[in-house]
């Protein structure tokens, strides 16, 4: 268990570094301070319960505000993966605008295809696509390496290549 200087001492070096990174993930400052101050009720909980390496500190934090980051964003609706009925609802197409139609039907099938990957995986294309995060970004912050996001970042528009590919998307 860390004793409360040291979790102060955790907190001012980190939080404002954790903030950043929560901020330009969700885009609201509000939301981001008080996804902050969960993560570090979490680093609490869970350092009260098992001992981390003093060089996991960053990681852990880094895991848990991205996680909570996402987590926002979903409940928030700012992106939507979990619900592909509902999104199609959102998306029905009444326009008289042909390309208007098409451009709804690809969208849906990029989410229907997204939906299927591993929810890990999906941060990292999201954050990439969305939030125009660069690989080495995304890497510290899920303590992953480079080259891992990069690939898993490959394998994602691959496999919306194909599949785009297979419902006639794409020639």
């Amino acid at each position: 268990m860390l004793s409360k200087e040291k979790i102060s001492h955790i907190y001012k070096q980190y939080s404002k570094e954790i903030f950043r990174y929560l901020y330009k993930l969700t885009g609201n400052q509000d939301s981001s301070e008080d996804i902050l101050q969960e993560v570090f009720e979490k680093f609490i909980v869970y350092t009260a319960q098992k001992d981390i390496n003093v060089e996991k500190y960053r990681a852990f934090l880094y895991k848990t505000a991205h996680n909570e980051g996402v987590n926002y964003l979903i409940k928030s609706k700012k992106i939507q993966f979990n619900n592909i009925d509902a999104m199609e609802d959102s998306l029905k197409c009444e326009d008289t605008n042909i390309q208007n139609c098409i451009a709804a039907d690809l969208q849906r099938e990029i989410y229907r295809v997204l939906e299927t990957i591993r929810p890990e995986t999906r941060s990292m294309f999201i954050l990439h696509k969305e939030n125009e995060m660069t690989y080495d970004e995304i890497a510290r912050h899920l303590d992953v390496s480079s080259r891992t996001v990069r690939r898993r970042i490959k394998q994602v528009l691959d496999l919306l290549f194909d599949e785009l590919k297979k419902e006639g998307y794409i020639q």
